[in-house]
């Protein structure tokens, strides 16, 4: 998925003794190429998101990009690209993306309808809704609760150690037909190296946990979960959980890190931690929400627990405003939310390459930040 340079050393006797692999450093532009957008131009908001895109496409890996703001209350939508290289179309609206990572703000959203709902509290043992038993899910008798899930304490590996075990398994999409048996297999293997609660560990595997214990609670596929308490009341029509035949007629084509079109990717068991897909349409709508912290669900996610992180959000306070964000990422998409509720602000950004994203954000959340 990327190229690299393999270097070898040699002894005077002619005898290896090392070898190592690294990337190969991506060139930048010293000019952003020709680019259509849909960008009219027309104030200085345009001119200025204009200006952070181009340079963006000064990444030769850039092939797509549809960027969404909220400022001061009022929309604007920016497509920029193409959704397949050579195809000179341009992405819209409607254009499907892979959200990644994303998808762990909608598992956590899931989490805080199950507390409204009384159906859970944050400090529940998980082992209380585990198939089998899990003397090793706790530290000093301390438990993994949910919300250690929702924010990374639990001290869960970032992934179960035994993907590539499942049957066809290929290393393009290395978490296809990973089932439960292995997941749950996986889990009755961990050893708790501290207290949970405590110690920051992104994980996949965690929030793909979480996701399959809500399933458990609510006696309901994530998919069936996912559309009746969030896309439906928000009328998110085109967000949808793994990837369905018809999504793949609209969506963007994945193109890699050596900027090769690539495949879409199938999360198998682990989809709670990153197989939604949507679009710049849905992704406003759900932008908004988090925003206008429409209902209590979406302020109990908001709600700092430790480490600068809510449910599922990174939460940062500058003591004027609050910086509620997220990333994602799959093999050919990549992907950024952030809202700001006490400036009335904030973004989405849509990709379906790996060109670096982190100036892009920035630049954005700059304009943003600006005052009227």
């Amino acid at each position: 998925m990327r190229d690299m340079t393999m270097f070898l050393k040699v002894t005077p006797e002619g005898k290896f003794s090392s070898f190592g692999l690294s990337s190969v450093p991506v060139s930048l532009l010293t000019t952003s190429p020709p680019i259509t957008s849909t960008n009219p131009l027309k104030t200085d908001l345009d001119r200025a998101i204009d200006s952070v895109a181009r340079t963006y496409f000064r990444d030769p890996r850039a092939r797509g990009l549809s960027i969404g703001l909220i400022k001061d209350g009022r929309p604007y939508m920016y497509h920029y690209g193409e959704i397949k290289k050579g195809s000179g179309k341009l992405p819209t609206s409607r254009t499907g993306y892979e959200i990644g990572s994303v998808t762990k703000t909608f598992t956590a959203l899931l989490l805080a309808q199950a507390v409204m709902d009384r159906k859970v509290a944050l400090s529940d043992d998980i082992r209380a809704y585990l198939p089998g038993d899990y003397p090793n899910l706790q530290f000093d008798n301390q438990p993994v609760t949910l919300q250690d899930l929702a924010n990374h304490t639990a001290r869960l590996p970032p992934m179960p150690p035994n993907i590539g075990n499942q049957p066809g398994y290929h290393p393009a999409t290395p978490e296809a037909n990973y089932d439960s048996s292995l997941f749950y297999g996986a889990l009755h293997l961990v050893k708790l190296d501290t207290l949970p609660g405590y110690k920051f560990d992104y994980s996949n595997w965690g929030m793909a946990l979480l996701g399959h214990i809500l399933e458990t609670i609510y006696h309901r596929p994530y998919g069936e979960l996912l559309k009746q308490y969030i896309t439906k009341p928000l009328g998110m029509r085109q967000t949808t959980y793994q990837q369905l035949d018809t999504d793949k007629n609209r969506m963007a084509f994945p193109y890699t890190e050596n900027g090769r079109e690539f495949s879409f990717q199938d999360e198998g068991f682990l989809g709670p931690a990153g197989a939604i897909h949507s679009d710049l349409a849905d992704m406003m709508v759900y932008l908004q929400a988090q925003i206008a912290e429409q209902g209590p669900t979406i302020r109990l996610t908001h709600q700092p627990t430790r480490n600068d992180i809510g449910l599922g959000w990174g939460v940062r306070n500058t003591g004027s405003y609050r910086d509620i964000q997220h990333n994602g990422s799959t093999p050919g998409f990549t992907t950024h939310i952030s809202a700001f509720p006490e400036l009335g602000s904030g973004c989405v950004i849509l990709t379906n390459s790996k060109a670096n994203l982190g100036p892009l954000i920035l630049g954005t959340q700059a304009l943003l930040k600006r005052k009227k």
